[in-house]
């Protein structure tokens, strides 16, 4: 998958970067009180850039000036753009569509990235069980949409994080 990605070298194919589509909450993911919010979220296209891998050990020369790279760019990317207001009002149009259709509209609109990543907030209770069995983790799973290489999904239980890659 890292090679199918070119994660593993900037050079890699002469790709320096992958494009990641992340969903973006309309209302800032914040609860508002006594307002019901739900599903409104678009989808933003990032440009995440591929930091070089050293050869003697394949780690990652100089990660921290890479993740301020990519933290900076991430940031430009998503302040004051209408990206994820567009994306859901196209989703909108696009599920309107009919039968025959939509599978060609969904395959062309999720092409153009090669990963797509979600985040999953589990509840903040330190003693949360199902039928008195305590759940000891949460494991999301971001199945790729068609036309998307890798799914990746970011969850979170108790202030324990997990992260799952599905291709």
């Amino acid at each position: 998958v890292a090679r199918g990605l070119a994660i593993c070298d900037p050079t890699f194919f002469g790709v320096s970067l992958v494009a990641a589509a992340f969903p973006i909450h309309l209302f800032g993911g914040v609860p508002i009180p006594r307002l019901r919010v739900g599903n409104h979220i678009g989808a933003v296209l990032l440009p995440l850039p591929l930091g070089t891998l050293s050869n003697e050990n394949n780690i990652l020369q100089d990660p921290v000036t890479h993740c301020h790279r990519v933290s900076s760019d991430v940031g430009n990317t998503l302040r004051g753009g209408l990206a994820a207001i567009v994306s859901y009002a196209l989703a909108n149009i696009i599920g309107m569509l009919p039968s025959s259709l939509l599978s060609s509209a969904m395959h062309a609109s999720a092409s153009c990235a090669t990963i797509a990543c979600t985040n999953i907030r589990g509840p903040q209770i330190d003693n949360l069980s199902i039928c008195g069995r305590p759940i000891l983790d949460i494991v999301c799973i971001m199945p790729p949409p068609p036309g998307v290489a890798v799914g990746v999904a970011l969850s979170t239980l108790k202030g324990q994080a997990t992260i799952s890659v599905n291709s």
